[in-house]
């Protein structure tokens, strides 16, 4: 068929034609061969969420409620005492002896803290005789102070040999009392200062009847008054009458560390002599009951008083170095009783006696010992869990307590959680659900 110029526009009209309705024909995407989320489906996607969020209010509240932090629970307060393997790590989440009372004895204090804190990230801590139930001392917390160097530090938690009662320091100055709490029935007692001072708990006797302590007057509540190397007035707290006695004649030298009380009731003060010569002497000092001066021996220069043997002989460590040394000496002349025995740290605490000629040590970045001064073996019984960014020590021991304890692997029992710590996480769980909620309905609107 010839082509006329009417058959050529009619073609291109409908080729025109053509492509206008291809190209207003709707692209089909890959999309719409699957099969559209469905609220079900998305419901099942968010369940992970939900759960998650229910954990996170049981683990909330469930310890609160059943007093306890999953470990097991404490012992009875008339069983064998339990020295822990392991003491625990520094947790926030311990609880306080005023929200949980022991209810049992106490077989040690730990002092913890966060490495290079200066924002009083410190704690009491104290350990049941059952070795696993931990609660903070948080009247000791509250009575800390400011140290040179900026830090809080809190006050002592001295625990008495039968480690019933804990008695609570005040180093800032102002201190009208001396607490005592009884740990088995929760009860506080307080003991009436003659005048405001600052003072820091030195030594039990070992009837658990009497408290040393040293003192300074200041009605003023500042840093910690114990900083200095002067020396500081001793006294005696008697628990029986109340009364607070101090030492005539008798001046702590801070350098000497160590005060304690003997089997027979002496007690055993590094003291300086010649302090304002050139060359001051060290010397320990001890008082019988009375407050008198009973006797007096020179201490070897570079080593420190660390208590008493069962029969009444000087325990003194010496060296300035790896490894340390117990050495019992004659209280007349300061002669040996026996040679010295190394143990393998640079400083050592004397804290209580397995057996006439096996004592107990803690020793500094190493834990709890025992020295057989016959033999001269060390064995450590107990070490303390630093964690990651914090610190751990011990700090006070009941000395009739972890002279029988057994030696077991247990876990800390931290009590029911603080209430800042469920709040916090009730919080979030409440955050989580809501966003949760949101998500689903947000989704089956579309």
């Amino acid at each position: 068929m010839s082509e006329t110029p009417s058959t050529r526009a009619e073609l291109e009209h409908r080729v025109r034609a053509a492509v206008r309705v291809i190209a207003e024909e709707p692209a089909l995407e890959h999309t719409a061969f699957l099969p559209a989320p469905t609220p079900r489906r998305w419901t099942r996607r968010l369940a992970p969420v939900a759960v998650a969020a229910a954990v996170i209010a049981a683990v909330a509240f469930v310890p609160g409620l059943r007093g306890g932090d999953g470990a097991a629970g404490p012992g009875t307060p008339d069983g064998a005492p339990v020295l822990p393997q392991e003491f625990g790590a520094m947790s926030l989440l311990t609880a306080s002896l005023s929200d949980a009372p022991l209810h049992q004895p106490g077989i040690a204090v730990l002092r913890q803290r966060v490495i290079g804190s200066f924002f009083g990230l410190t704690q009491v801590v104290v350990v049941g005789a059952d070795g696993r139930t931990y609660r903070r001392v948080d009247l000791a917390e509250e009575r800390g102070a400011t140290e040179a160097d900026g830090e809080w530090s809190p006050a002592e938690a001295l625990l008495s040999p039968d480690g019933r009662h804990a008695a609570v320091g005040d180093n800032r100055g102002g201190a009208t009392e001396i607490p005592v709490l009884d740990l088995v029935t929760g009860q506080r007692r307080d003991y009436p200062l003659p005048a405001p001072m600052a003072y820091e708990l030195k030594a039990w006797s070992p009837d658990g009847r009497r408290l040393a302590l040293a003192r300074e007057d200041t009605a003023e509540r500042v840093g910690d008054r114990f900083q200095s190397s002067d020396g500081y007035p001793l006294a005696v707290l008697d628990l029986d009458t109340g009364m607070v006695t101090t030492l005539p004649d008798v001046v702590f030298d801070p350098l000497g560390s160590t005060v304690q009380f003997s089997a027979t009731g002496s007690l055993g003060v590094p003291t300086v002599q010649d302090r304002n010569s050139s060359a001051p002497t060290s010397w320990l000092t001890v008082v019988d009951a009375s407050g008198a001066i009973t006797s007096t021996m020179r201490i070897p220069e570079g080593s420190l008083f660390g208590g008493w043997t069962p029969d009444g002989d000087p325990v003194l460590f010496t060296g300035t170095g790896a490894p340390v040394a117990a050495h019992v000496v004659r209280l007349t002349d300061g002669g040996d009783v026996r040679p010295p025995v190394p143990i393998p740290g640079e400083r050592a605490w004397l804290l209580g006696w397995r057996s006439p000629t096996v004592l107990l040590a803690r020793v500094e970045d190493v834990g709890i010992a025992t020295v057989d001064l016959s033999s001269g073996s060390v064995d450590v019984l107990s070490t303390f869990d630093s964690g990651l960014l914090t610190h751990s020590t011990g700090a006070s021991t009941a000395a009739r307590l972890i002279a029988a304890a057994s030696v077991e692997p247990v876990s800390p029992a931290r009590g029911p959680w603080p209430a800042w710590a469920i709040a916090t996480l009730a919080v979030l769980a409440l955050a989580v659900g809501a966003l949760a909620v949101r998500r689903i309905f947000r989704l089956r609107s579309r």
